[in-house]
C-alpha cells in the first residue's frame, strides 16, 4: 500500500506542475506580467475574458493577449506566467 501511496503522491505532484488553476478574479489591471524566471515583460490591460488576459500595449503600440492558463501566481500583486520570454514571444496574440 505505501508503494502505491508513493506513486500517487509523485502523479499527483508531476500533474500540478505548470497547471495551477488561477482565480482569473485575482488578475488586475496595472499587475506586471513576469515569466517563470522573474523577467518583468508586460503589465495587464484587463482580462478580455475569463481566459484571455490583455496586456497593456508595448513600445511599438501593440497590444498583446496571453491565456490565463499560463498563469501560475498572482502573489504579491504580480502575474507570473510558466513561460520563458522566447516562449511567451513566440506564443502570445497580437491585436
Amino acid at each position: 500500500m505505501a508503494a502505491r501511496h508513493t506513486q500517487v503522491s509523485k502523479v499527483a505532484a508531476h500533474a500540478g506542475k505548470g497547471t495551477t488553476m488561477i482565480d482569473a478574479k485575482e488578475i488586475k489591471a496595472d499587475m506586471p506580467v513576469t515569466t517563470a524566471q522573474a523577467e518583468h515583460f508586460a503589465v495587464v490591460d484587463h482580462l478580455e475574458s475569463d481566459d484571455v488576459i490583455k496586456l497593456k500595449k508595448d513600445d511599438a503600440g501593440v497590444h498583446h493577449y496571453i491565456p490565463v492558463s499560463w498563469v501560475i501566481s498572482t502573489e504579491g500583486g504580480i502575474v507570473k506566467i510558466n513561460r520563458t520570454l522566447a516562449q511567451v514571444t513566440q506564443d502570445w496574440r497580437a491585436e
